[in-house]
């Protein structure tokens, strides 16, 4: 759900890095090459969409490395699941899954694999898909208990949060839903779990907590795409309960709140698209910069800047990005609209090398997301831009602080392993 980028990238490389064994002889090493080949070329057949020819490639690539090279064999396992799972394959993506899952058990007392995260939560999800609700609870608790720091445990609290929503006892999702919206109310995912959550309880026959739900995205992320989707099943939910006037007064609201924008959003998403086609970037901006000023105080106009500054960042035009993204955080304060623009608005910062601006913006990030996966990625982004401003014993001092507060895989390997590099760089 929630994309990550170039730090995962680092994570990931870094740490099969620290798992891979001792340098091998010229033979096994040539097919530990051929193996990495087969497996890249398998992943990027996936990605193209060449989905049968990605699969033959994937175990070629299990059938080179063999016992060899064990990651390899692993992260082939873990492609075929994602590509099952993604052809609507819940049994294969288990399968597959599985075979991954087997080969990350580690001792107690070591590191994980970055990896295994992301593959229990994806089996928690093929189990889910199977029926197998109590298997895939069982997946996704694994990850929150022991992998609490990596991506993966804000998604497998989301996805039992709507596993409860689905299945289990009112009372139980609800307490779920809360600690959830509790400990990440910035994550952009959070009103559309609150949609979902509404329309799992409404499939049920449960009105009254779809409602309650629903009024809660409403009150609480107003300005979200999920808020104004949301309406037509808040209406019927109060029709269900006879609340005849409440949904009256919604249908009300809904005419009266210029349903137009929707649609001159997506004619002006297909103007932009052309304009950018063309290399016509002012006039793609300017299409951006007019929808954001047609509705100032609604998601369309967040999405508007973000896309502009995106733009305008492309063309090596960092004030005028800058500019976008500044006024976007101004008029868009709760901490969900932040967490979207500030990722931006620091990476620009960095680049126009406005290192005080970019650490304030960081601590920001930092303090928003503080206990959480995202709160030891953004410290990570802190010490590197410190580093990168010369400000040293800062950045070590973060990277210090990161290694004290956050113990789970995969951060604290790269911490270290950057911490090692800074010091022998001096």
């Amino acid at each position: 759900m929630v994309a990550r980028g170039w730090w995962l990238l680092l994570v990931v490389g870094a740490a099969a890095c620290a798992q891979a064994p001792p340098a091998a002889d010229p033979a096994t090493a040539k097919r530990i090459e051929d193996a990495q080949g087969l497996l890249d070329r398998g992943e990027a057949r996936a990605a193209a969409g060449q989905y049968q020819a990605a699969l033959l490639t994937l175990g070629e690539a299990r059938r080179a490395a063999g016992d060899a090279a064990p990651w390899i064999v692993m992260r082939s396992w873990l492609a075929e699941g994602r590509l099952r799972a993604r052809l609507g394959d819940p049994n294969g993506a288990q399968t597959a899954l599985l075979k991954a899952a087997e080969l990350t058990i580690v001792p107690d007392g070591h590191p994980d694999w970055p990896e295994r995260p992301e593959i229990l939560y994806r089996l928690g999800e093929a189990r889910a898909s199977l029926g197998r609700g109590k298997e895939a609870r069982l997946a996704w608790q694994e990850v929150i208990d022991k992998s609490p720091h990596s991506p993966g445990r804000i998604d497998a609290e989301r996805a039992l949060a709507m596993l409860e929503a689905r299945e289990g006892d009112p009372a139980g999702a609800d307490k779920r839903l809360d600690a959830w919206l509790a400990a990440y109310p910035w994550s952009a995912e959070a009103p559309w779990l609150l949609h979902a959550a509404g329309q799992a309880f409404a499939d049920r026959g449960q009105h009254e907590a779809a409602a309650r739900r629903l009024d809660q995205l409403r009150r609480d992320w107003p300005q979200s795409e999920n808020a104004w989707s949301a309406r037509e099943l808040l209406v019927d939910c109060r029709r269900q309960l006879k609340q005849y006037d409440q949904a009256l007064a919604l249908v009300g609201e809904v005419i009266g709140t210029r349903p137009e924008l929707v649609m001159v959003a997506d004619a002006t998403g297909v103007k932009v698209d052309l304009l950018e086609a063309k290399g016509e970037t002012a006039g793609a901006v300017a299409a951006l910069d007019e929808l954001a000023g047609r509705y100032p105080e609604t998601w369309i106009a967040h999405r508007a800047r973000l896309r502009a500054a995106a733009l305008l960042r492309a063309k090596k035009d960092l004030p005028a990005a800058i500019q976008r993204l500044e006024a976007a955080d101004q008029a868009f304060k709760a901490p969900y609209w932040r967490l979207q623009t500030l990722r931006p608005l620091i990476e620009c910062y960095r680049a126009a090398k406005e290192w005080d601006k970019a650490e304030d913006a960081t601590d920001v990030l930092v303090q928003t997301t503080a206990g959480t996966a995202l709160g030891a990625e953004a410290m990570l982004l802190k010490a590197q831009i410190q580093q990168e401003a010369g400000r040293k014993r800062a950045a070590r001092a973060t990277l210090d602080k990161l290694l004290a507060t956050y113990r789970g895989a995969p951060y604290v390997p790269l911490a270290e392993q950057l911490r090692r590099a800074w010091e022998v760089a001096g």
